[in-house]
């Protein structure tokens, strides 16, 4: 028993030196492997290894320190609903067959204004957008598309990017479902998704000063304005100078 236990250090001690995962710069020394190889494993092991584990072969053994140091260097991956259903949207991930809907919003002008790139010339700029987001999921940057019941064609885009103790949200609305609250209606949901995140203690999203239809949905989405960035943005749909945008956000626990 105490020889197999003997092995079971030392591999995982090799092995873990090897990776390089004992700590920034952190091997174990020969004292410590020639204390390990005495059975005094107390003051060697440094990680959690179960009697069952002990009690493995040495093929095992190896199995779960390689399984172990790919924990290790994984990081979590953060898992965001792919559909909310609010009173009379569904939000749901975008797909490639949502192109052309998308394209009609992301190439009108006057939805794009206030963006910080140009209106979309072909479709295919879209497409190659879709294409992306299954990588830009997976890194925390999430998307959805707004659906009105019961439909199925997108009216509207909305984003929340997660980073960190923070989160900011964007959203796009196709101009012929302006001014009856829909953007509101899923900026809501999305809000109250991410701040109620364990991780994230802020939501928060910028406007443009003189974007005053995006000022009412941050507001009746629960953000509250936190004050003015001074040349924070170039909107290249209005000018080459960086504009004044405004700063809203909503704080757990704040009142």
């Amino acid at each position: 028993m105490l020889e197999a236990v003997r092995d079971v250090v030392l591999s995982w001690s090799l092995k873990l030196e090897e990776d390089g995962i004992l700590g920034e710069g952190r091997t174990f020394s020969q004292e410590e492997k020639q204390i390990a190889a005495k059975n005094d494993y107390s003051s060697v092991i440094q990680i959690n290894i179960t009697q069952s584990q002990m009690q493995n072969s040495s093929s095992e053994s190896q199995s779960s320190s390689e399984s172990f140091s790919n924990d290790l260097r994984s990081p979590l991956v953060l898992q965001a609903p792919e559909v909310f259903t609010t009173e009379r949207l569904i939000l749901r991930r975008p797909r490639l067959s949502d192109a052309e809907a998308i394209f009609e919003y992301a190439s009108d002008p006057k939805v794009i204004y206030y963006m910080d790139y140009c209106p979309r010339t072909d479709v295919s700029e879209v497409m190659k957008s879709l294409q992306g987001k299954v990588k830009q999921w997976e890194s925390g940057n999430f998307s959805w598309v707004l659906i009105v019941k019961p439909d199925d064609r997108p009216i509207g885009t909305i984003a929340c990017c997660v980073e960190g103790h923070a989160a900011d949200f964007g959203y796009l609305l196709n101009q012929k479902y302006w001014g009856q609250g829909y953007a509101t209606e899923a900026a809501v949901v999305v809000v109250q998704w991410a701040i109620s995140l364990p991780e994230v203690y802020r939501v928060w999203a910028t406007c443009d000063t003189e974007n005053l239809a995006s000022v009412k949905v941050l507001e009746k989405s629960g953000l509250v304005c936190e004050g003015r960035l001074r040349c924070y943005q170039i909107r290249p749909n209005i000018s080459a100078i960086p504009r004044d945008a405004f700063m809203y956000a909503r704080v757990r626990g704040a009142s």
